[in-house]
């Protein structure tokens, strides 16, 4: 788990590397590395987490090929066995030469074959080319600006800006921000001709005619409808987690008393119990007791014996660190929550811990949030089952925290363009209308619900939620220097979610049936079938109402924000949300902005 960044191209000082090295310093705080050959330059900062020795530098190469690499590959041990077998010998402990050897012997193939997330640069001197590489989807981050001398990479853009590149903005990816809090947009970024490549993409670079191309190495809509696993779901989980507890350095877990978190962190203290160890578990409390979930997390760590570690982010923790927060993020976030879960992290440095374990992707993969309720009553009327469908929405009231109205109105919005777009219009009544329009013109995409379950959960998971998610848990974790782990998003376990039938993840009004009937063996059953979901959240409410002078303040001095409104808002008239938008546009502006706009 580490930081890696390059310039290929046009001739460049080493101070320039040391430049963008030492902005990513935080990801990689045990060593570094710089690889020089003629016009390209790989740099590395590394964080040791398997094979802590010496042996495990960064850029490390063999035979012809050279590599940095960020991530992890949970599946390193197995396919460490399978090349010992055709006659490869290894000289480290580590995942990255597993990489380097399975490149050598089954070129980009080897990509297919790995299971883990990952980031990295591989340059192949026999075929004078440079492959980028990122995971299926998008756990790593990969950076990129190109021109017509140079190509230059990295983990974070601040290493870009680091470079040189310039900081200027993208409207259109601005806009959709301010819309509907979109701030993940697949290739774009919030700054203008700075891009990050897409998930279970491969970029090859052609050092001969300093071009290069895209490729796709998997596509989970197609590896779906091809493989048909058989594999009880239980078995799948408990196999996932088992690869994903490797690890030569202290493990911990997030623990926010939600279903999907519990669920890991039971399991893993189950695990570990056989050899007398303790899960250590972080949980964020809040300061607003009605979105406060730390009572259930306590609950799930005594009844499985972990070491439970609490912080409790106050106002003024808020107002001395969030701006921090914010420059680590690098781009605007949709609210105050991702300053919690950098709370989590910071605990997680202080206690020692260098992985922790965390639950994103649970809903996404198994259809956990409220507003997927609405494509599955779409999805049975468009079968024709409509007694069903009636059925489903009385069993979804009776067993969800939504009533009979909210419901209603969930399947009027979410279910109708126009409307949606009524009431964006009227919610950004602020906003120059050739901004507005620019907006609806570009990003039609972004507004229109999919009536189709398996298309939905696919478009969530590689598109429109999970990517936004995944960046958080990235920049936060590292900024810490702790890497963060995902099981959930382990391709061979979405595969195996997505394929279950409907009324495995989403009966009788009940979300993730499967897993919570898994979860019963590891946590209180009364946090297995709990129907009060709760997001991750922080008390907006105290902290956004006590800072709201402070925020106006910094929307009227934007000269950002005054080149899209026709007049600044009084932020008091808008939602909480729509005031953070705002107000984190502004500190994006004032700290990487400057007189770009």
């Amino acid at each position: 788990m580490c930081g890696i960044c390059g310039i290929v191209g046009k001739r460049t000082s080493e101070n320039v590397m040391r430049d963008m090295l030492d902005s990513i310093a935080h990801r990689g705080p045990d060593d570094e590395g710089i690889f020089e050959e003629g016009d390209i330059f790989l740099g590395h900062r590394r964080l040791s987490i398997l094979d802590l020795s010496a042996l495990g530098h960064q850029p490390m190469m063999y035979e012809n090929y050279v590599i940095v690499f960020n991530g992890e590959i949970f599946n390193y041990v197995e396919l460490r066995n399978e090349l010992k077998k055709i006659g490869h010998v290894f000289k480290t402990g580590t995942d990255t030469e597993v990489i380097l050897h399975g490149y050598a012997q089954w070129g980009q193939e080897v990509f297919v074959k790995l299971r883990g997330m990952w980031a990295l640069a591989l340059y192949d001197k026999n075929a004078q080319k440079i492959i980028f590489s990122r995971d299926r989807f998008g756990i790593k981050p990969f950076y990129y600006y190109s021109d017509a001398s140079r190509f230059i990479f990295a983990s974070e853009i601040p290493a870009l800006l680091a470079a040189g590149v310039s900081a200027e903005v993208n409207y259109d990816v601005v806009m959709r921000y301010l819309a509907i809090s979109c701030d993940d947009n697949g290739k774009d970024c919030f700054f203008k001709d700075i891009y990050q490549l897409p998930g279970s993409c491969n970029i090859e670079y052609d050092l001969k005619t300093k071009s290069f191309s895209i490729v796709k190495y998997y596509d989970l809509f197609s590896e779906i409808n091809s493989t048909n696993d058989n594999t009880a779901f239980e078995d799948v989980f408990d196999e996932n987690l088992l690869i994903h507890l490797r690890s030569d350095v202290k493990i911990g877990s997030c623990l926010s008393g939600g279903l999907d978190s519990s669920t890991l962190a039971g399991a893993i203290q189950h695990k570990i119990d056989g050899v007398g160890q303790k899960l250590s578990a972080v949980t964020a409390q809040s300061e607003l007791k009605e979105n406060d979930e730390s009572e259930l997390a306590r609950q799930v760590a005594e009844y499985s014996g972990m070491d439970w570690n609490v912080v409790c982010p106050d106002y003024d923790d808020f107002l001395a660190e969030h701006q921090e927060m914010l420059r680590c993020q690098a781009e605007p976030v949709g609210s105050p929550s991702v300053f919690m879960q950098y709370c989590v992290m910071k605990k997680a440095k202080e206690c020692g811990i260098k992985v922790m374990f965390d639950g994103q992707g649970g809903d996404e993969t198994l259809l956990g949030y409220e507003r997927y309720y609405v494509t599955y009553i779409f999805s049975l009327l468009k079968s024709g089952k409509f007694i069903a469908a009636v059925k489903a929405y009385r069993d979804i009231c009776k067993n969800s925290k939504l009533n009979v109205i909210t419901l209603i109105k969930y399947i009027f919005y979410f279910g109708c363009l126009p409307i949606r777009k009524s009431v964006l219009q009227k919610r950004l009544h602020f906003i120059k209308k050739e901004y507005l329009e620019m907006l609806f013109k570009s990003s039609s995409q972004y507004f229109e619900q999919s009536k189709d379950m398996l298309q939905l959960q696919i478009d969530e998971i590689t598109d429109s939620q999970l990517p936004h998610l995944l960046k958080y848990e990235d920049r936060n974790s590292m900024y810490f220097s702790i890497e963060a782990r995902c099981p959930y998003v382990d391709h061979v376990y979405v595969q195996k979610a997505i394929q279950l039938p409907f009324e495995m993840k989403v009966a009788g009004g009940w979300s993730k049936k499967c897993l919570r009937h898994l979860a019963e063996k590891f946590i209180p059953k009364s946090i297995a079938w709990r129907k009060n979901k709760f997001g991750f959240e922080a008390p907006e409410k105290i902290w956004l109402e006590r800072y709201l002078a402070d925020m106006q303040e910094c929307v009227n001095q934007s000269r950002l924000i005054r080149n899209l409104v026709s007049e600044i808002p009084e932020l008091a008239s808008l939602s909480l949300r729509l005031r953070w938008r705002l107000y984190n546009l502004a500190v994006w502006e004032k700290q990487y902005l400057s007189q770009k706009v």
